[in-house]
């Protein structure tokens, strides 16, 4: 078998095959095992790139599957680290990703030598039918051009744009999550602080002698906190527990309240 020679073709979909699988995700491991063992496959589990290679290079697999974003060795790097490899470059490589979706990033894929990219969350069947192709296909036939193509340099160049890009997007994420959180708090504020004085108000309409006694407690257990020095958000809590220390009174009949004033 040459360099870049693909594995034998498969003729029989039963046909054992081992596959390493790469992904920091015990869940996600266990759920690609699950459905390649049922195919009759034999599994090989791997937590990061580093690993997978490693093993690899013990006992070279049928497939390799991998996801992208793993520590100490990413996919990406996992994947040119096989190509460059002469004893497995010929194995075919497939990235199951949830995060590298992008044209983009599955060009980068397919310029790395990935046979294919299965996107997170994906079928049973699905898996099944991609892993029977691949396995049959075997991996693309141009590992030398492929390298001479995409230099050392030029490979960390386009790396470190793909993972400059998803961490791009990922703070994007974070922050707009964080702007509807925000909102969402002070929604969520303001609806407290409306229920907290109509409660107020209904206490009062239960002890008419008392009118606006629950907003002054509140107003000056507010300026007790500041004096002491507490935060906004102590200072707040201060004022609506001031607002509600009669909410008692709701349940006690007026006809006593009044009785106590008298």
């Amino acid at each position: 078998m040459t360099a870049d020679q693909p594995a034998p073709c498969r003729d029989a979909p039963e046909s054992l095959a081992t596959v390493l699988i790469a992904d920091d995700r015990a869940d996600d491991r266990r759920l690609l095992r699950v459905i390649l063992e049922r195919m009759g496959h034999r599994v090989v589990e791997a937590a990061n790139g580093q690993q997978a290679l490693e093993l690899a290079q013990l006992s070279v697999p049928d497939l390799v599957m991998s996801d992208i974003l793993m520590p100490v060795m990413d996919g990406f790097s996992l994947c040119r680290k096989l190509q460059e490899d002469v004893a497995l470059r010929h194995v075919p490589f497939v990235f199951v990703t949830a995060t590298y979706g992008e044209l983009r990033y599955q060009e980068f894929a397919s310029e790395l030598g990935a046979a294919r990219v299965l996107l997170k969350p994906f079928d049973a069947q699905a898996l099944r039918d991609l892993v029977l192709d691949v396995l049959k296909q075997g991996a693309p036939l141009d590992a030398t051009q492929r390298l001479g193509r995409l230099n050392e340099s030029e490979f960390h160049e386009r790396h470190a744009q793909a993972v400059n890009w998803k961490l791009g997007e990922k703070v994007n994420e974070l922050e707009s999550a964080n702007a509807s959180l925000r909102a969402s708090e002070a929604r969520t504020q303001t609806l407290l602080k409306a229920v907290v004085q109509t409660i107020s108000k209904m206490v009062e309409t239960r002890d008419p002698y008392t009118i606006g006694h629950e907003l002054r407690v509140g107003e000056l257990a507010v300026a007790i906190g500041r004096s002491l020095g507490y935060s906004s958000d102590k200072l707040e809590g201060l004022r609506m527990a001031g607002y509600l220390h009669d909410v008692g009174k709701i349940a006690v009949p007026s006809d006593i309240l009044i009785s106590l004033v008298a």
